[in-house]
């Protein structure tokens, strides 16, 4: 019963497997045909995005490393190992670009030995080996993420190198470096810097195997060898440059007088300190000496005295043209305009009151005028305070120009006396009230908004 139980089951699978390749060949797609092709093509895509970041990868290593063509890419690069393939990443993306270490990284602080293989080598950063940075000669600043790292670089790396470079004798870097390579390289080194800075082993038996690199790179400055190095030592340097020359201390720069200074007193008084000072410290001046400051003093006395002789040259010509009594005519010609400004004064006064008098005012607590500024025919605001003149003068004048306006509606009957006629008549232009032409019935029949003052001016327009 078991082994018929399994044909059974053979039967079924090959009968789903004939049809499912039946419905596929007659252009019907099954759930388990669809699932086959989705991941044949998902597995083709994979492997041509991997081989296009390895291009990508290279591409970007030569062009980093200064485009050498005898150097070998370094990233990524492909480490064949028996019965495996492990990949070793140097490049390290984020924040939006690529730099040559990860992102927490660390300088180390080896002592020499070890220096020099990180110098040569890199150093590993992930525990199974596949991660690591460049070696650290192949750096550059730019490649350096954060500005401790750049300083760390700069400041503790690079210098030592650079003052052993030429001793040392590195491989080339397309070379593969071993221990013997970097033994031969630590023994040169030492060497060089025994000869080169030998103050540094007085004091220490075996400074290169206690001392960090960053020490190397201060202890080989060329101020550290020029403050505490030996005589052999000192000799041995290069000829400074402008980069490392020492500055003369107590150096200033030295202002030229001006020949024609603004404040010339000042001036005197700052020749004459400097002079005096000169001489306090100069107990045994030269005639020569003596003689400049004489000359000096003389020279400023002498343009002194042009100036002196220019101001007296200037009151001269001034003096020239006094001024000289009017005769009768140009005393007349005098008084004739004085009077003519008097009468144009009077006249402006005049105008003024005229304008108040059409204007209105407005009377203040101290029983002061305060003027406003309105159309003709309107009511005079209270723009003062509530005191009992300005009361009784504001209501004075509120009944005088309600009963004597000359702008009232023309329109019979009219009994709006508080607020002004907005509204032109169509026919002969006088201003009426809206609520009164409507009552009236005098607005235009084609036109609620066209108004007449009276019948006949309706008639007279519209027939």
């Amino acid at each position: 019963m078991t082994k018929f139980g399994d044909q059974t089951q053979k039967v079924i699978q090959a009968v789903k497997t004939a049809v499912e390749d039946q419905a596929w060949d007659s252009g019907h797609v099954t759930g388990a045909r669809l699932i086959e092709v989705l991941n044949e093509f998902q597995e083709k895509s994979l492997k041509k995005v991997d081989e296009r970041l390895v291009q990508i990868r290279n591409e970007f290593s030569n062009h980093h490393d200064g485009g050498h063509g005898g150097e070998r890419p370094q990233q990524p690069r492909r480490e064949e190992q028996v019965g495996a393939v492990t990949t070793t990443v140097n490049t390290y993306s984020y924040k939006g670009r690529f730099f040559a270490v990860p992102e927490d990284f660390e300088f180390p602080k080896p002592k020499l030995r070890e220096a020099i293989r990180f110098w040569l080598c890199g150093q590993t950063v992930s525990e199974d080996g596949k991660k690591k940075v460049k070696p650290f000669r192949k750096l550059s600043l730019d490649m350096l993420p954060t500005k401790s790292l750049k300083d760390n670089f700069k400041i503790h790396w690079k210098p030592i190198f650079a003052f052993l470079s030429e001793a040392a004798a590195l491989p080339p870097m397309h070379e593969t470096i071993t221990n013997q390579h970097i033994n031969e390289v630590y023994d040169r080194c030492v060497g060089h810097l025994k000869s080169t800075v030998s103050y540094c082993f007085q004091k220490k038996k075996n400074p290169e195997n206690e001392w960090t690199i960053a020490t190397w790179s201060l202890r080989t400055s060329r101020s550290s060898i020029e403050k505490k190095g030996t005589e052999s030592d000192k000799a041995k340097l290069p000829e400074a440059n402008n980069r490392n020359k020492a500055r003369n201390k107590g150096l200033q720069r030295k202002r030229k007088e001006s020949e024609n200074p603004l404040y010339l007193r000042r001036q005197r008084k700052r020749q004459f300190a400097r002079n005096e000072e000169r001489n306090a410290s100069q107990s045994t001046a030269t005639v020569t000496t003596r003689t400049e400051h004489q000359h000096t003093n003389q020279t400023t006395l002498s343009t002194q005295a042009e100036r002196t002789v220019i101001a007296r040259e200037n009151a001269t010509f001034e003096n020239s043209f006094p001024l000289l009594p009017l005769n009768e005519r140009m005393q007349n010609l005098d008084q004739q305009t004085a009077r003519d400004a008097q009468e144009e004064m009077l006249e402006a006064q005049q105008t003024q009151r005229r304008m108040r008098a059409v204007q209105g005012d407005a009377v203040a607590g101290d029983g002061t005028l305060l003027f406003t500024s309105r159309r003709i025919g309107t009511l005079a605001p209270n723009l003062g305070d509530n005191s009992k003149v300005a009361r009784e003068r504001y209501t004075n004048s509120l009944a005088n120009q309600i009963n004597n306006s000359p702008t009232r509606c023309p329109i019979p009957h009219c009994d709006d006396k508080k607020n002004m006629p907005t509204h032109p008549c169509r026919n002969c232009g006088a201003k009426v009230h809206n609520l009164c032409a409507q009552r009236e019935r005098l607005c235009s029949d084609q036109n609620e908004l066209s108004m007449y003052c009276s019948i006949l001016c309706k008639q007279s327009k519209e027939g």
